[in-house]
């Protein structure tokens, strides 16, 4: 499947299941870009728009960028009502959503280029099958001086709220399938994420965090709905198992979690850090 359709087929469990726990960071992603008023910000990977809404809602003026049509439909469905009696920017703010741009964030439209003062990609440029190529466009689409902006989860250890499931994985499945579960993603520790962005050109590079929050669900249950249906990479290696293979990984996530938690509400920490940098003037 491609990432397209991957993405179209869980957009509206992601916008419900996922999106609480990424856009708890965006406040704090959007404070380290800075004022907002009167700029104009592009978010590549945009997803359901938690983070583009809030930079309108503070004055930006934005384009949100996805490779999923059904995201970015969801997207302008909650601008449409956000911004519905006028922009809910602050006092003396204008911001809106300008636009939706179907893309794959490795190769944005070449209208883009050199129209934004920031542009950003908040737990989306991390999950690139060439995460340097969209560094590259987020560089190219800013003009001289621009920032860029970027959200990575951070090292294993500090990710308790994602590891439930790949450990699991690991007891109960063969070592192939087990590895499929592993997160495929860059490295979000300060280190590697400053090489990074230096290595993409940029300038003042500069890491924030960690950022920790909770990924909090009613149960074991809904902590695992959470991945099987918001969650391409999840649904791909379940459908790779055969049912038993299915029903064993299930059955040994509901097992850990009810020995943690028992029938009660779920809460696993997760770090974040953000990468910030600047094109050359």
């Amino acid at each position: 499947m491609s990432s397209k359709l991957a993405w179209d087929a869980v957009a509206v469990e992601y916008e419900r299941r996922v999106q609480p726990l990424t856009a708890s960071f965006a406040p704090a992603l959007l404070e380290e870009v800075g004022p907002l008023s009167g700029k104009r910000l592009l978010d590549v990977a945009a997803g359901s728009g938690a983070v583009a809404l809030l930079a309108a809602s503070q004055g930006a003026t934005v384009v949100a960028s996805d490779v999923s049509p059904r995201m970015l439909e969801l997207l302008q469905r909650e601008a449409d009502t956000k911004f519905r009696h006028g922009s809910s920017a602050g006092e003396g703010q204008t911001g809106a959503i300008e636009q939706t741009v179907v893309s794959d964030g490795e190769s944005l439209p070449s209208v883009l280029e050199a129209r934004f003062d920031v542009a950003c990609s908040s737990f989306g440029l991390i999950f690139f099958d060439h995460p340097e190529r969209g560094l590259s466009e987020l560089c190219r689409t800013l003009r001289p001086g621009g920032i860029v902006a970027i959200s990575a989860w951070g090292a294993p250890r500090e990710t308790q709220a994602f590891r439930v499931l790949p450990d699991a994985a690991a007891r109960v499945l063969p070592a192939q399938q087990s590895d499929a579960a592993k997160p495929k993603r860059i490295d979000g520790t300060p280190p590697a994420l400053r090489a990074f962005f230096e290595a993409g050109g940029l300038r003042d590079v500069r890491i924030a965090g960690p950022i920790t929050r909770m990924l909090q669900v009613a149960s074991a249950t809904d902590y695992w709905d959470r991945f099987a249906l918001g969650a391409p990479g999840t649904q791909k290696l379940l459908a790779s198992l055969a049912l038993d293979e299915r029903d064993a990984l299930r059955a040994e996530v509901l097992r850990e979690l009810h020995d943690k938690f028992g029938d009660g509400p779920v809460a696993l920490p997760v770090n974040a850090y953000f990468a910030i940098g600047r094109t050359p003037c």
